[in-house]
């Protein structure tokens, strides 16, 4: 009966190590796939995001105002012109530094909406995001 237990354990133990180590293959498959997507689909979120609230043809004063403009000056204060250029060709960190740069200044953002009576209109911006393709924020 001691030699049936672990004969079952070894056999469980065996198969249970299968299974993890083809969710682990998955799972780095899944990774590398969205990091090459990232890398070169062209997608910068820092020019994507200004392109779509603040173009002229576009312009969204709301939006533009308190969501894109915090974003951006607080890159600005955190690295210079040059940098910034480099930040925007690599795609991974620029999303990285975004998303730092609106928790940063996300309550800048809320008290501006909320100055300008569209408090509900963040939710509205995450959604264009997504929509867009920039599926980076939440």
């Amino acid at each position: 009966m001691l030699i049936f237990g672990i004969l079952l354990s070894f056999m469980v133990i065996k198969m249970v190590t299968k299974i993890l180590f083809k969710l682990i293959i998955v799972v780095l498959i899944i990774t590398g796939l969205f990091v090459t997507y990232q890398v070169f689909s062209g997608t910068n979120i820092i020019d994507s995001v200004t392109i779509l609230y603040c173009d002229n043809e576009n312009r969204d004063e709301v939006k533009c105002q308190c969501f894109v403009e915090p974003i951006i000056t607080d890159l600005k204060s955190r690295f210079n012109e040059q940098e910034l250029l480099e930040l925007k060709a690599q795609k991974l960190r620029a999303n990285t530094e975004f998303i730092k740069s609106y928790k940063l200044q996300e309550q800048n953002i809320k008290t501006c909406f909320t100055d300008h009576n569209s408090s509900s209109i963040l939710e509205e911006i995450l959604q264009d995001i997504k929509s867009s393709g920039l599926k980076i924020l939440k």
